[in-house]
């Protein structure tokens, strides 16, 4: 699961940016 952390970061901040759309 290499880049795993990294990946979820990615998800985890777009989906903020969603949310303060």
């Amino acid at each position: 699961m290499s880049g795993g952390n990294c990946f979820n970061s990615v998800i985890f901040w777009l989906y903020i940016n969603v949310l303060t759309l």
